[in-house]
């Protein structure tokens, strides 16, 4: 596998955490393609090395990556080398925020 080398996220990086489906996976050069839900746009990141993989919380290997995939994928960003993941999460739990909208009531 041609994983990218060591990375330090140093200078002018920043992390990122992303939610979207994958589009396609280049394993000759362990990059892959995800479209992001919010903002929407499209991203190509690589596989860092010592990226972690996850399936329900549990690790997992890179065979997650398969196009259709939903991720979440936090990676750091420099201007350097481009966007390196750090961990991928399948199917990632979608927060669900509950609030009372209206309040009535009734006359009796």
């Amino acid at each position: 596998m041609a994983f990218v080398g060591n990375v330090a996220a140093r200078g002018r990086s920043f992390p990122i955490r992303v939610i979207g489906t994958i589009v396609g996976f280049n394993r000759t050069s362990q990059m892959f393609t995800i479209r992001v839900w919010e903002p929407s746009r499209t991203l190509t990141i690589a596989v860092g090395r010592d990226c972690k993989f996850k399936q329900h919380g549990a690790p997992t290997g890179e065979q997650i990556l398969k196009p259709g995939a939903r991720l979440k994928v936090s990676y750091f960003a420099t201007i350097f080398i481009g966007k390196i993941a750090v961990e991928i999460e399948l199917n990632p739990a979608l927060a669900v925020k509950t609030d009372v909208i209206e309040k009535s009531r009734a006359d009796r």
